[in-house]
């Protein structure tokens, strides 16, 4: 509650990750990437921040970092039991979803 009430002005995340289906998107900083299928979209959001022009190509490393920001995320998901794992390391595809129970 501490951010809702103001008493904390920082960040309460060093990345933000999110999940829908097959869908899925990391921000850290000024970064945001998106995973839509087999697709990657990467914004450099303090240049783009109506998300027009898709880096991805042009940055690898940044694309790779949010990669693991994922796969890390996902693999603290409560409940998961270590099942989901959507992005394997060095591949862009869908392997694996588990629900939740």
């Amino acid at each position: 509650m501490p951010y809702l009430a103001g008493k904390k002005k920082t960040a309460p995340h060093e990345a933000l990750c999110w999940r829908n289906g097959e869908n899925a998107g990391a921000r850290k900083g000024n970064w945001k990437l998106f995973k839509g299928g087999e697709r990657y979209w990467l914004y450099d959001l303090s240049k783009d921040i109506g998300e027009r022009q898709n880096v991805a190509d042009k940055s690898p490393a940044i694309v790779a970092q949010l990669e693991k920001e994922l796969v890390d995320w996902e693999t603290r998901i409560p409940g998961s039991n270590g099942e989901i794992e959507y992005l394997r390391k060095g591949t862009r595809s869908c392997n694996k979803v588990t629900a939740l129970k």
